[in-house]
């Protein structure tokens, strides 16, 4: 088996375990607000290790706002199978509905590393790419 092969392999089991982690965290915030969840309950809801969630996130936050941004790209790809940008629209957000959950306990925290912050740094670069490209000028 080819080096390129056995890392695509390794890759693609990585994801799983990170969405895996990412359900175990959805299910924890059903019957937990997210600052009483613990990674130890993460990882027993999952059925794996301590080492495996650290492997591939930092806290519960890094693994919150990683799959916030898989939930974004995946809305957005929701988005291009409508037929017009209506359909392509009620598509995205019938998408986020069904993770409304997932939101609403994730939106209520706002420690350190929070998804709050998180979105606040993913929405402040937009607008400070978008001024930029218009302006021409570096803001500072």
């Amino acid at each position: 088996m080819s080096s390129f092969k056995t890392q695509e392999i390794y890759s693609r089991q990585n994801e799983q375990i990170k969405y895996r982690l990412a359900d175990a965290m959805k299910q924890c915030m059903t019957k937990l607000p997210l600052e009483k969840i613990t990674v130890k309950e993460i990882v027993e809801e999952c059925g794996t290790t301590r080492q495996t969630f650290y492997r591939n996130f930092k806290d519960k936050y890094d693994l919150i706002n990683w799959y916030f941004d898989k939930i974004l790209l995946e809305s957005f790809e929701h988005m291009g199978e409508g037929r017009t940008v209506y359909e392509g629209l009620v598509n995205k957000f019938h998408y986020i509905q069904d993770e409304r959950l997932f939101f609403r306990a994730a939106f209520k925290n706002d420690a350190q590393n929070s998804l709050r912050e998180h979105d606040f740094h993913l929405i402040l670069q937009f607008y400070t790419g978008q001024i930029e490209e218009k302006t021409g000028k570096k803001i500072t």
